[in-house]
C-alpha cells in the first residue's frame, strides 16, 4: 500500500512526500522480516518497492536502508529464499555484479549463496564468469583451509567458471585458468571438452590433434574426447573423429563403424578416392562381407555417390537375385550414373509389378520410373501407375483413400499452400506414424497460416522435451550417422533436419504459441533450442527471443498475482494492485519454493 501511495504521491509532484513513503515502506519491511512470523508477502513487496522506487530514479534514498536489512536477512537466513530479494537489489543497482558480490559477503556461506543464484535466468550474460570467478576464489580458500577434506563443489564450479569464459569469448583468462588444473585431470570428461573449445577458439585445435598423434599412448581416452565434441563446430569434430578412427585402425579395431565413419569424413572432405579404398579394405577384412558392403553402398548413395555405390551393389544384386531392395537400388544407381539402360528399367517394372514383393519396394520401384515408364506400363496398383507417370499428379488422382505416397507428390508440386496443406492433411489421416510427412505437414500448414492444426500436428514430435532439432550427437560421425542410415536402420526423422529447416519450424512454433497466448510453451521450447544452434547469429536470435518470452511470461504472473480473487467475499488474500502493461517496468513475484517461515 504504502509502494502504491509513494508511487501516486511522486505522479502527482509531490517528490518530498513520496520519498518518505518508500522508506516508511522499506521500515515496515524490515519490521515484517523481525516477526515471528514472517508474512508471505513480504517477498513480493520487498520486490516491487525496490523496481518502483529505481523505475522513478530514486533507489538511492532507500539504498543503506535496504543493505542494511538484506545483510541481516543474510546472516539470518543464508540461501532461504534470498533469491528474489537479491535478484531485486541486483536489478535496483542496474545489474551490477558488484553489489551481488559484496552483499554476499554478509552471509555465513558466501559460497554457497552464490552458488544458489549461479543458474539465474536474471544474470547478465556477460557477467557469469565474474560471479563464478569469485565462487571459485572462495571454494579454493576452503578447501586451502581444511587440506584433508575432499571439496567437491571446487571442481564442478572451475569446469562452469572455464566454460562460462569461453562463452564470454575471454581466451586468455579461460587459458590461464585450465593451466591451473593437472595435465592428467585435463584429459578425462569433465575437463576435455573445455581443452577443444580453447584450441578450436584459439586456431590451435590441428596442433593439439598433432601432439595427441605423436603421443597416442598419452592422448585421452577416445570415448572421452568423443563425448566432448558436441560444442565444437562440424569441421572441427571431422578433425577430432578423424584422429579417433585412425588411432582404432592403427590399433587394430577393425570394425565397421571404424571404417564408416572415416570414410564419411573423407567423402565430406572430397577425398572420393581414400573413403574407396577404406571400404573395400572394409569388405576384404570383414566377418560379414555383405552386410558390411550393404552398409558401404548405403554410405555412398546417400552422399550421392552413385558411380561408386554400384561397385558394391551389383556383387549384392547378383548373391541376392530374390531380393528385390537390392534389385531397386541397383538400377535406381545405374539410372543416376547414365542414360537409362533396358536392363535397370526392366528391373524396376518388374518390382512395380510382381505382387510377392513387400510394398515398399514397390513403391520405391515406381518412383524411380517416373518418367522412363512407356505409357502401356502398368503395376496393378492404381496409386504405382500414378507415381510412375511423369509430371505431376492432380489433386483429384491422388485423392483417393489410402493414398499416401501418391498425395505427397502431389503435394510437392501443389500450386499453392492451402491444397499442399489439405493433401497432406488427408495423408496424414492414413499415416499418422509416417515421420517424414508429418514433419511435410507441419511445414506445409505453418506456411499456410493453419498454426493450430500445425501444433497439433507438432506435439508428438516435441514430447519428452524435444526439439526440433532432434538429437543432433549420436554416436559416431554425424555427418554419417545423422542422415538416415546406422546399418540398415532409420533413425527418427528430427535428426534428419538440417539446422536451416529446425531453426524455420522453430520460430513458425514459437510464432504459433504466441498467438494461442501460451508463452509458457514458446519459452519452454526456446530454451530446449538454443543449446543445439551452433550458427551464432540464429543462437543469437533465439537467445534475445527466450529474454522476451522470458519478461512475458513474468508480466502474466506479476498480473495474477496482482488481480482479485472473485468470490462472495469481499477481503482478499493479497493487495490488489492495478495490471501492467506491455513495457512497463515490474520486478516479479516468485511463488514460494520452500517451506517454512524465515526467521
Amino acid at each position: 500500500m504504502l509502494d502504491s501511495i509513494a508511487a501516486l504521491e511522486w505522479k502527482q509532484g509531490h517528490q518530498s512526500e513520496a520519498l518518505a513513503a518508500w522508506q516508511l515502506a522499506v521500515t515496515r519491511l524490515a519490521a515484517e522480516m523481525d516477526a515471528r512470523h514472517v508474512p508471505e508477502t513480504f517477498w513480493g513487496d520487498f520486490a516491487q518497492v525496490l523496481a518502483d522506487a529505481a523505475a522513478h530514479g530514486q533507489y538511492a534514498a532507500i539504498n543503506q536502508q535496504v543493505d542494511a536489512m538484506l545483510r541481516i536477512y543474510l546472516a539470518r537466513n543464508g540461501t532461504y529464499r534470498a533469491e528474489p530479494l537479491l535478484e531485486a537489489g541486483y536489478k535496483a543497482h542496474g545489474n551490477k555484479m558488484e553489489w551481488l558480490l559484496e552483499i554476499a559477503t554478509a552471509a555465513g556461506n558466501p559460497s554457497g549463496l552464490l552458488i544458489s543464484v549461479e543458474q539465474s535466468k536474471w544474470i547478465f550474460d556477460g557477467q557469469r564468469s565474474q560471479l563464478l570467478a569469485r565462487i571459485v576464489e572462495l571454494e579454493r580458500r576452503k578447501s586451502e583451509a581444511n587440506p584433508s577434506e575432499i571439496n567437491y563443489y571446487l571442481e564442478s564450479e572451475e569446469s562452469s567458471f572455464v566454460s562460462a569464459l569461453l562463452d564470454e569469448k575471454k581466451l586468455p583468462e579461460a587459458r590461464a585458468e585450465l593451466a591451473r588444473i593437472p595435465e592428467q585431470k585435463r584429459k578425462s570428461n569433465q575437463w576435455l571438452g573445455a581443452e577443444l573449445r580453447l584450441a578450436e577458439a584459439e586456431g590451435h585445435l590441428p596442433q593439439l590433434i598433432e601432439q595427441w598423434k605423436k603421443r597416442s599412448d598419452v592422448a585421452p581416452a577416445s570415448n572421452d574426447i568423443q563425448n566432448s565434441t558436441f560444442l565444437l563446430t562440424e569441421s572441427s569434430r571431422r578433425i577430432v573423429m578423424r584422429f579417433i578412427y585412425e588411432r582404432a585402425l592403427d590399433a587394430r579395431e577393425l570394425t565397421a563403424p571404424n571404417f564408416l565413419g572415416l570414410a564419411a569424413i573423407d567423402l565430406d572432405e572430397g577425398n572420393t578416392s581414400a573413403a574407396m579404398a577404406l571400404l573395400k579394405r572394409l569388405t576384404l577384412i570383414s566377418a560379414s562381407p555383405y552386410a558390411d558392403a550393404d552398409s558401404a553402398a548405403s554410405l555412398l548413395e546417400m552422399r550421392g555417390r552413385n558411380a561408386e555405390a554400384l561397385q558394391f551393389l551389383q556383387p549384392l544384386a547378383e548373391a541376392f537375385p530374390w531380393n528385390a531392395t537390392y534389385k531397386v537400388r541397383l538400377s535406381v544407381a545405374i539410372l543416376a550414373t547414365k542414360s537409362p539402360t533396358p536392363q535397370a528399367l526392366e528391373a524396376l517394372a518388374f518390382v512395380a509389378a510382381d505382387p510377392k514383393a513387400k510394398y515398399s519396394e514397390r513403391l520405391a520401384a515406381a518412383k524411380a520410373l517416373k518418367g522412363h515408364a512407356a505409357p502401356s506400363t502398368a503395376t496393378r496398383s492404381t496409386e504405382l501407375d500414378l507415381l510412375m507417370r511423369a509430371g505431376c499428379p492432380s489433386e483429384s488422382d491422388a485423392n483417393k483413400p489410402f493414398f499416401v505416397d501418391a498425395r505427397m507428390a502431389a503435394a510437392a508440386c501443389a500450386p499453392d499452400n492451402k491444397t499442399r496443406e489439405r493433401l497432406l492433411r488427408a495423408a496424414i489421416a492414413a499415416a499418422p506414424m509416417n515421420a517424414e510427412l508429418r514433419l511435410d505437414y507441419v511445414s506445409a500448414a505453418f506456411v499456410a497460416g493453419l498454426d493450430a492444426s500445425a501444433l497439433v500436428a507438432t506435439e508428438p514430435m516435441l514430447e519428452n522435451g524435444g526439439t526440433f532439432y532432434g538429437q543432433r550427437y549420436a554416436q559416431g560421425y554425424d555427418s554419417f550417422h545423422s542422415e538416415g542410415y546406422v546399418g540398415q536402420q532409420k533413425i527418427p526423422a528430427l535428426s534428419t533436419l538440417n539446422l536451416e529447416s529446425a531453426s524455420r519450424l522453430t520460430w513458425f512454433a514459437v510464432r504459433a504459441y504466441q498467438k494461442r497466448h501460451e508463452p509458457d510453451e514458446a519459452l519452454q521450447l526456446v530454451q530446449r533450442s538454443v543449446g543445439s544452434e551452433t550458427d551464432s547469429a540464429r543462437r543469437h536470435a533465439l537467445e534475445e527471443e527466450r529474454k522476451r518470452l522470458e519478461t512475458d511470461v513474468a508480466l502474466t504472473l506479476e498480473n495474477e498475482s496482482r488481480a482479485p480473487k472473485i468470490h462472495a467475499e469481499l477481503d482478499q488474500d493479497r493487495v490488489v494492485r492495478p495490471r501492467l502493461l506491455p513495457g512497463m517496468p515490474f520486478t516479479s513475484r516468485k511463488a514460494a519454493t520452500n517451506e517454512g517461515d524465515a526467521e
